[in-house]
């Protein structure tokens, strides 16, 4: 079984680290095959529409499934139920 191992790059101190950081940035971007859309030569794809109908513990547990990026927060959630509802 594959493991997803969390990266960690330093945080961005202005022109201190920013060229280390950037060559970090450049290389997470390719490692996630991103590095297209970040630069504007792809469009971002869109995000998966949820199915219609679902209860709310069904909303929240497809919202917390990873998706390369960090996980929502609970009022993250409620506002993208809330829209769901609204559909």
């Amino acid at each position: 079984m594959a493991t997803e191992e969390k990266l960690w790059y330093p945080k961005l101190r202005g022109t201190i680290n920013y060229r280390a950081w950037k060559k970090d940035m450049e290389a997470a971007f390719r490692s996630q095959d991103a590095s297209t859309i970040v630069s504007g030569e792809q469009a971002k794809p869109p995000m998966p529409e949820s199915a219609p109908g679902l209860l709310r513990e069904e909303f929240v547990n497809q919202v917390l499934q990873p998706r390369g990026r960090n996980r929502p927060n609970r009022e993250e959630i409620n506002d993208q139920y809330d829209d769901y509802m609204a559909g």
